[in-house]
């Protein structure tokens, strides 16, 4: 089989050279972007961390904070006091950062 005339080695090995360099930039602008998302996503569970920690500080070494959080959801309130709304507020709180971060985690 020969080749034709007007296709010469010279040009393949050009040809093969160029798309070589433009998968290798497809792949390094993938590393880039992967690393951004990593870094994006890292900000984003180290936000949350420390909120949850902001929120959770004061109910460390509190009783009725334990009594609160190993009643789970069936939580009986009375909105009347100071303290136990502002537990039951900080618990909530807590709650809806660890699951926004599983979220952010998962997606």
């Amino acid at each position: 089989m020969s080749v034709p005339s007007n296709v010469s080695i010279s040009n393949i090995i050009n040809f093969t050279g160029v798309l070589g360099l433009l998968v290798s930039l497809w792949f390094v602008n993938e590393e880039i972007e992967q690393s951004r998302l990593l870094a994006e996503a890292e900000l984003i569970q180290n936000r949350n961390h420390s909120l949850m920690a902001f929120y959770s500080a004061p109910l460390k070494g509190s009783n009725l904070a334990a009594q609160m959080m190993k009643s789970g959801a069936e939580i009986e309130i009375d909105w009347s006091d100071a303290e136990e709304s502002a537990i039951y507020t900080a618990i909530a709180r807590v709650r809806i950062l660890s699951l926004l971060n599983a979220y952010n985690i998962y997606k």
